[in-house]
C-alpha cells in the first residue's frame, strides 16, 4: 500500500503555484468556473480568451492545454505549450506537451537533451521515457541499461521491467521480451493484465498456443465473463489479434502514458488520469484499452456526450466491447436516457445471452423503469445463468423479491428474500425489506421486529431503516417506543416524504398533534407518491384516528401495547 501512495505521489505531482489574471475578470473567473467544472469546450473557450489579454497567466495557460487534452485535441495544446515555454516558463503540462510532440514526430534525440533541461516532467516519465528514447535512437544497450538503472527504485521496478519487455517486443526480440514479462505480477495495477496478454501474444506468435492456454486458464477462469471468453476463443484458435504488440518506439512511449493513467485511477482525481489517458491517444489511437480509459475518465467527470462517443469506437468482436457497452449504457441513464440505456443492454444480451451481468443490469434497469414483468424475466435469466456457473448472488434475489413485492405477488416476494438470507445471513437491506413487508401487512410482526432492529444493528446511521424500526413498533401499539426512532430517522432523512408522515402518525399517537399536523404538512411538502397524498391532507382535516376508522382499522386509542 505505501508503495502505491509513494508511486501515486510521483506521478501526480503539484503543477505549481500560478499567478492571477489582471483585469477581465468576467472572461477568467467564466474560464476558471468551466475549468472546475470540468466543461472542457468552454474551458478552452473562456481560457484562450483569457490569454488573449493576459499573456502572463499561468493559471489560463494550463487550464487551456488541459482543455484541448482532455477534448483529444492534444495537437492544439501543442503552440500554447511552446508559447508558454518561450516566456521561459512551464509546468508540468506544458512539458507534457511537448515531450508528446517531440514522441510524435521522433525526436528522439531532442528528447534525451530537454529531459532535466527544459522538460522535467516527474521521475517516473523521465525515466521511462529516456530509455525508450535511447531505443528510438538506435542504441538498444543504452536504452537496456537505462532500465536496469530504473529498476534499482524498488518503487518502480515493475514498470521498468514491463516497458524494457516492451522495449524488445518493438524490435522483434521476442526472446528477451518473455521472461521479463514472466516477472510482472498479473495483478499490478495499471500494467499486470497487459503484460500477461502480451506475454500470450507472444507465445501464440510463436506456435506455443498450448503453453499460452494453460498459462491463460491458471490464471482467469472465462466461464461467464465475456471479455475473458472471447480472449480464450481466440487464444483456441491460435490467434490473439485484441491485444496488439508496440510496433515503434512511440507506440512504446504511448505504454508509458497509458501505465501511468491505469495506476492513479484509484488514487487521483479522474483529470490527472484522462490526462495521461489522452495522450496516450494522441500516440496511440487505435488502442482499445486506452480509448477505453478515455471513456471511463469522461464518464467519471460527468462528460457524457463525449465518453458515449469514446465507448461506441470499441469494436463489436473485440473482448473489451461488452465492458465499453455496458459503459455506455451506464451514460446514457446517466444522461435522463433511460429508455436509450435499456436498448443498449437489450441488443447486449441478444449478443452474449450467456453472460449473466447483462441480464442483471436490464433487471435493474427495468425495474427502476417501473416494468416489473420484463425486470422479472430478466432476473429469472440471470439467476439462472449465475447458478450454471455455481454461483448464487444474494443481491440477485433481493432484487427479484423487490419486483415479486411490485407485482403484489408476497409468496415469490418472501421466498425470494428469505432466499437472499440464506446465502446472506444478517444482510441490513434484505432484513429492513422483507421485516417492513411483514409490518405492512401485518403479519409476523415480532419476527418483523427482530429483524428490523437486527437491519439496525448492522446499520446504525441508516435513516430508512431506523424508520422502519420505529414503524414496526407502531403498527405493535407500541407508540411510546416507536417515537423516538422515528425522530432518529427524521433527522437523518429530514426531507423523505414517508419518514415525516411516519413520525406524525407517531407524534398523533402520544397526543402531541400539533406536532403530528406540522410533520404531515411537511410530509406533503416534499411530494409524496399520488396515493399518499389524498390521505395526508385527510389526516390533517379529521386527525388520525378518524381515517383508521374510515380504512376499517381501530384507532390509535385501541391499539396500545403495553409491556
Amino acid at each position: 500500500m505505501i508503495r502505491k501512495i509513494i508511486l501515486a505521489a510521483v506521478v501526480t505531482s503539484s503543477l505549481g503555484q500560478v499567478s492571477f489574471a489582471n483585469g477581465h475578470s468576467g472572461a477568467y473567473l467564466a474560464g476558471r468556473h468551466a475549468s472546475l467544472s470540468n466543461e472542457f469546450s468552454k474551458a478552452s473557450e473562456y481560457n484562450a480568451r483569457v490569454l488573449g489579454f493576459d499573456q502572463e497567466n499561468q493559471i489560463a495557460f494550463d487550464n487551456l492545454m488541459l482543455s484541448y487534452i482532455a477534448l483529444g485535441q492534444v495537437q492544439r495544446a501543442v503552440p500554447v505549450a511552446q508559447s508558454f515555454l518561450n516566456k521561459d516558463k512551464n509546468s508540468q503540462i506544458s512539458d507534457l506537451v511537448v515531450l508528446t510532440d517531440l514522441i510524435k514526430n521522433n525526436e528522439f534525440q531532442e528528447i534525451l537533451s530537454a529531459i532535466g533541461d527544459t522538460i522535467d516532467v516527474n521521475s517516473l516519465v523521465n525515466g521511462l521515457i529516456q530509455a525508450w528514447a535511447e531505443a528510438g535512437a538506435g542504441r538498444i544497450d543504452a536504452a537496456d541499461a537505462r532500465f536496469d538503472e530504473f529498476s534499482n527504485d524498488q518503487r518502480l521496478s515493475d514498470f521498468a521491467q514491463f516497458h524494457k519487455a516492451m522495449m524488445f517486443t518493438s524490435i522483434g526480440q521476442m526472446d528477451r521480451a518473455l521472461p521479463l514479462l514472466e516477472q510482472v505480477d498479473v495483478r499490478f495495477r495499471g500494467i499486470g493484465q497487459r503484460a500477461f496478454l502480451t506475454r500470450l501474444k507472444i507465445l501464440v506468435n510463436q506456435g506455443e498456443r498450448e503453453a499460452a492456454l494453460k498459462a491463460f486458464d491458471s490464471v482467469y477462469d472465462a466461464v461467464g465473463d465475456p471479455e475473458l471468453a472471447t480472449l480464450r476463443s481466440q487464444l483456441e484458435a491460435g490467434t490473439l489479434p485484441s491485444v496488439t504488440l508496440p510496433q515503434s518506439v512511440s507506440q512504446g512511449m504511448a505504454e508509458v502514458f497509458l501505465s501511468i493513467a491505469s495506476f492513479v485511477i484509484s488514487d487521483s482525481e479522474p483529470v490527472f488520469a484522462l490526462l495521461y489517458a489522452r495522450l496516450a491517444q494522441a500516440l496511440s489511437d487505435q488502442d482499445v484499452e486506452t480509448i477505453l480509459l478515455s471513456a471511463q475518465m469522461l464518464d467519471e467527470l460527468g462528460q457524457y456526450d463525449m465518453a458515449v462517443r469514446e465507448y461506441s469506437k470499441i469494436p463489436v468482436d473485440h473482448p473489451k466491447f461488452y465492458a465499453a457497452e455496458l459503459g455506455r449504457f451506464n451514460v446514457m441513464v446517466a444522461m435522463g436516457n433511460q429508455d436509450g440505456g435499456i436498448e443498449v443492454l437489450e441488443q447486449l444480451v441478444r449478443l452474449r445471452p450467456d453472460v449473466p451481468i447483462g441480464f442483471a443490469a436490464l433487471g435493474d434497469t427495468l425495474r427502476r423503469a417501473d416494468r416489473p414483468n420484463e425486470a422479472k424475466a430478466a432476473y429469472d435469466m440471470a439467476i439462472d445463468l449465475y447458478k450454471a456457473k455455481n454461483e448464487e448472488p444474494w443481491r440477485m434475489y433481493y432484487a427479484r423479491g423487490i419486483v415479486h413485492s411490485m407485482l403484489d405477488d408476497w409468496p415469490n416476494t418472501e421466498a425470494d428474500f428469505r432466499q437472499a438470507l440464506t446465502l446472506n445471513p444478517d444482510q441490513p437491506q434484505v432484513l429492513n425489506y422483507l421485516g417492513y413487508s411483514m409490518v405492512e401487512k401485518k403479519i409476523n410482526l415480532d419476527e418483523a421486529l427482530a429483524m428490523i432492529q437486527t437491519a439496525v444493528d448492522q446499520s446504525p446511521d441508516s435513516g430508512y431503516i431506523i424508520d422502519s424500526l420505529g414503524w414496526a413498533k407502531f403498527r405493535l401499539g407500541r407508540f411510546e417506543e416507536a417515537l423516538p426512532h422515528l425522530e432518529r430517522a427524521a433527522e437523518l432523512m429530514p426531507v423523505d416524504p414517508i419518514v415525516n408522515d411516519h413520525l406524525g402518525d407517531a407524534y398523533w399517537a402520544v397526543g402531541r398533534k400539533l406536532e403530528a399536523a406540522f410533520q404531515w404538512r411537511r410530509a406533503l411538502s416534499f411530494d409524496p407518491e399520488e396515493k399518499e397524498i389524498d390521505r395526508i391532507r385527510r389526516k390533517l382535516e379529521v386527525g388520525l384516528d378518524q381515517v383508521l376508522i374510515e380504512e376499517g382499522e381501530p384507532p390509535t386509542t385501541q391499539t396500545v401495547q403495553n409491556d
